[in-house]
């Protein structure tokens, strides 16, 4: 099992319940990208679950995210969650972390790199509540978007997700009309195989 989908994972288990947004947008100023990272949750799933607030937060920066990066908690009268923000020099050399929040131009596509992401870790899943159907089911209702502002990456028409081994699926891609959607179904993860990157043209 890998580290992305544990965290998300054990943040659903945590509540009891999988009702949450993560919305990854990126979009390119000035040659600098910027990229926002909002993770959403229903407050009343965790007032469900007899948890607190502050828990779910350091829950949220247990991710794996790039140095320099601004934190911003938010509270709504139905939701509350954290913001991850950050702007990196087009000129600079992407870390690896970074790879994951950033796509990097390769020839005509752009690529968003899981690997920094999916180091091996091991969960027990003998018991039913942390049975592989469970988690399936947790991590198929999470709604996780990737926004790319179309004035700073035009022309995109396809998304793929792609393993190590060369397997490929499509992933939807949404033409809005100032962004392109591209949503990623973590439950794909308890597949086979490995997925190393997402593949945009």
């Amino acid at each position: 099992m890998k580290k992305v989908y544990i965290f998300f994972l054990g943040l659903a288990c945590f509540l009891f319940s999988s009702c949450f947004d993560i919305a990854h947008y990126v979009s390119i100023e000035n040659n600098t990208y910027k990229v926002s990272f909002r993770v959403a949750i229903q407050k009343s799933m965790i007032e469900l679950s007899g948890s607190e607030y502050e828990d779910v937060f350091d829950s949220i920066t247990d991710l794996d995210i790039p140095d320099a990066v601004q934190t911003k908690k938010f509270e709504t009268d139905e939701e509350c969650g954290i913001i991850l923000k950050f702007s990196k020099p087009k000129y600079q050399t992407l870390t690896d972390s970074e790879k994951f929040y950033i796509p990097v131009k390769e020839g005509n596509n752009y690529v968003l790199y899981l690997s920094s992401l999916t180091d091996s870790e091991d969960l027990n899943t003998s018991n039913d509540f942390f049975s592989e159907e469970n988690a399936k089911l947790f991590l198929s209702s999470i709604k996780y978007r990737y926004y790319l502002e179309k004035k700073s990456f035009p022309d995109l028409r396809n998304a793929f997700l792609v393993s190590d081994t060369g397997n490929i699926v499509s992933l939807p891609l949404y033409d809005d009309d100032f962004v392109y959607t591209i949503e990623l179904p973590l439950s794909k993860f308890f597949d086979n195989d490995n997925w190393i990157k997402i593949v945009i043209s």
